[in-house]
């Protein structure tokens, strides 16, 4: 293990104090860093820390919300199990109506091929998501992504910012 590891924001991590250390050329701590560095090379930012900003990308992803149609759909875990009993019950009541309440609070009548279109886009968006999360786990572990700034990148296309996702 080195003096020194590598954190997020070109901060580094102090090994022996794990004291963080900011990437200003006043800090004395930073000049003792770029010393060290001159025969040293320090620690990447630990793969395993990388995995969990995954999960937590992904899940913030999940949980953002989709459009379907320009209408915004909820896709928090409430709102998916919510979604997935009403295309349960439109499959056992193919001639059922199903007041369905909107992100935006309104009530609407859905019939089932309109649950079903719904169920179909929440259930495609969370499984694109954790897709996602397998992909940016590959990549972690063979170093093509090495930074918080770009796991979480790689989740951006999937958010959406007008329901509740924050890029």
């Amino acid at each position: 293990m080195a003096l020194y590891r590598l954190a997020e924001d070109g901060y580094i991590v102090r090994t022996t104090d794990n004291a963080l250390i900011p990437p200003d050329p006043r800090n004395s701590d930073y000049q003792s860093f770029l010393a060290w560095s001159q025969a040293n090379t320090p620690d990447p930012i630990p793969k395993q820390d990388l995995g969990a900003v995954a999960a937590e990308a992904r899940y913030l992803a999940e949980v953002s919300g989709i459009l379907l149609g320009g209408a915004p759909i909820l896709t928090d875990r409430e709102s998916q199990g919510l979604i997935n009993g009403a295309v349960a019950l439109a499959q056992i009541n193919p001639a059922i109506l199903i007041r369905f309440k909107t992100a935006t609070n309104d009530f609407v009548t859905l019939d089932a091929q309109a649950i079903f279109a719904i169920g179909v886009a929440v259930g495609t968006h969370v499984q694109n998501c954790f897709a996602r999360e397998s992909q940016v786990a590959t990549e972690i572990q063979t170093n093509v992504l090495a930074t918080e700034a770009q796991v979480r990148a790689r989740f951006a296309d999937l958010m959406t910012p007008s329901i509740g996702g924050t890029p």
